[in-house]
């Protein structure tokens, strides 16, 4: 409820104007003192929720230069700084992956090593943007299996081994996954 609170009066402040949320959510009763306040009444559901209209985010704030600019910048930056940093070392390892999972030498040493960071480290960074190494290289072998499935030179065992996996079943197992069919019938629906 603070934050909600907080945020509508940020904006109210930075722009000068009434700006009421389209929707405010709750899995508490807020009462109608506060209705008031927010200027609609809260819904009940099962987790915080705040929507504002886009003609309303699209207000412009009164002053560059006003005190509570000066007050958000440093945060907002520090904010987009993290989030630049997440993408650029999604896609770093995202890049790694393509490049070494044909090659076979793709383990979380081999990664971690090649962006000169320890094995911890890289599993604390992925962490921190909410995945794991394994999740990023299943996504990298669903990026990878197109083009190999569709060369018809290679068979489904080559194709599984190219994607590092141990054994044909954990790469069909591993499709059936992806695309809610096997490898086989993938190919002769392509063929078809």
């Amino acid at each position: 409820m603070t934050e909600q609170l907080l945020l509508i009066s940020l904006l109210r402040v930075g722009t000068g104007r009434t700006i009421k949320p389209v929707l405010v959510g709750s899995k508490y009763h807020y009462g109608s003192q506060l209705s008031n306040v927010i200027g609609s009444r809260p819904q009940k559901m099962n987790s915080n929720s705040i929507q504002f209209s886009m003609t309303d985010l699209k207000q412009p704030f009164v002053s560059a230069n006003n005190t509570m600019w000066a007050f958000l910048q440093p945060e907002l930056d520090r904010q987009k700084l993290l989030i630049q940093q997440d993408k650029l070392l999604l896609a770093t390892v995202q890049a790694l992956l393509l490049k070494k999972i044909p090659s076979g030498d793709f383990s979380i040493n081999d990664v971690a090593g090649t962006l000169n960071l320890s094995k911890r480290t890289l599993q604390r960074q992925l962490s921190a943007v909410g995945t794991t190494f394994n999740e990023e290289v299943q996504v990298a072998r669903k990026v990878l299996v197109m083009p190999l499935i569709k060369d018809r030179t290679l068979s489904l065992i080559e194709i599984s081994y190219l994607l590092g996996y141990a054994d044909p079943e954990s790469f069909s197992r591993a499709f059936k996954k992806w695309f809610d069919q096997s490898p086989l019938a993938y190919r002769k629906q392509m063929k078809a």
